[in-house]
């Protein structure tokens, strides 16, 4: 196998690079803070929702952004005003995002740009501000 080191440090790849550098030392770490926590399943359940209403926005003309930290909103008020105690509600946020994102990207034009984006990835896409974001 034949591989050209010189691509890593070429413009085109450089920021990508040293985002997805940072990005794969640093989400570990948080990672464990967050299991050490017992928080690992909230991230994970607002993440799901907040996936899902992003997706939904778009597919109502909201932006992206707006979609996402709404839906979270919503999961983090949902939790924090209910009755429930424990992680089970955490749970079923992420039941629910998954189901409810396969459900919105099946039945949407949607479906076709988020797979995708997911294929072709996104990070070549990277720039100064999520370099310096990470």
């Amino acid at each position: 196998m034949n591989f050209n080191w010189t691509l890593i440090f070429d413009p085109l790849f450089r920021i990508p690079w040293a985002v997805g550098l940072i990005v794969a030392i640093l989400l570990p770490l948080l990672g464990t803070l967050l299991r050490l926590r017992d928080e690992w399943l909230a991230a994970l359940g607002l993440a799901h929702l907040a996936g899902f209403s992003a997706l939904l926005g778009l597919a109502i003309g909201i932006p992206a952004v707006l979609g996402a930290v709404g839906g979270a909103l919503i999961g983090a008020s949902f939790k924090t005003l209910s009755q429930h105690k424990g992680n089970t509600v955490y749970a079923l946020m992420i039941l629910f995002g998954w189901s409810a994102t396969l459900l919105v990207a099946a039945n949407t034009p949607l479906g076709a740009v988020m797979g995708h984006t997911l294929t072709e990835g996104q990070l070549y896409f990277a720039t100064w501000l999520h370099l310096l974001a990470a």
